[in-house]
């Protein structure tokens, strides 16, 4: 392939050249060069990752041009950090729960079979408490927070409690899920 440098954008040659007022429909390579056209040589293209693009860059000599390829992070904005983590997460009074935790369709159905539990017992037990993990809210300005490997560093589980307790957490819950999933309307209690 030949192509041209302009405005640092590849303009690739035509497949037919007009040379000192004449059409050459099959042009070779002396005609392309003749043309001011050069040689394209790509490099490797690297596979991609998840929060990573792939940025595309020529360098140009005197007989070809390459295309070069590298990987670049995705840079986020603490704004963009932040609402990518609430879009995962509920914020309670007792940390942050997982929209879909492991196992479970959703967070409702995870709470639901504690709060059936709980029920049960007459009260949160310490066999309880680990099925209900929280999180931290990160430093959204400090990406290393934002990471899958730093929420799970930093995740616990809520103290045993009395079932009214519970109820407290468990009514505080469903409300925000219902404001944050099914409803613009502020629910009041």
């Amino acid at each position: 392939m030949y192509a041209k440098l302009e405005n640092n954008k590849l303009i690739s040659a035509p497949y037919y050249l007009i040379l000192n007022n004449k059409t050459i429909l099959n042009p070779q390579k002396d005609d392309y060069l003749c043309a001011g056209y050069k040689e394209v040589q790509y490099s490797i293209k690297p596979e991609p990752e998840e929060g990573c693009e792939i940025i595309t860059s020529y360098s140009e000599y005197d007989d070809k041009i390459v295309v070069n390829y590298q990987l670049q992070n995705i840079l986020q904005t603490a704004e963009q950090r932040q609402e990518e983590f609430y879009n995962n997460f509920i914020p309670t009074s007792w940390g942050n729960f997982r929209k879909q935790p492991q196992g479970y369709q959703s967070a409702v159905e995870a709470v639901n079979c504690v709060f059936n539990m709980v029920n049960i017992l007459g009260s949160f037990t310490s066999d309880l408490a680990p099925l209900l993990i929280f999180y931290q809210t990160p430093d959204f300005n400090d990406e290393t927070q934002c990471s899958e490997e730093w929420l799970v560093e930093n995740q616990y589980i809520h103290q045993p409690c009395i079932k009214e307790e519970f109820l407290l957490w468990y009514k505080e819950f469903q409300i925000v899920w219902a404001q944050t999933e099914h409803t613009s309307t502020t629910i009041s209690v």
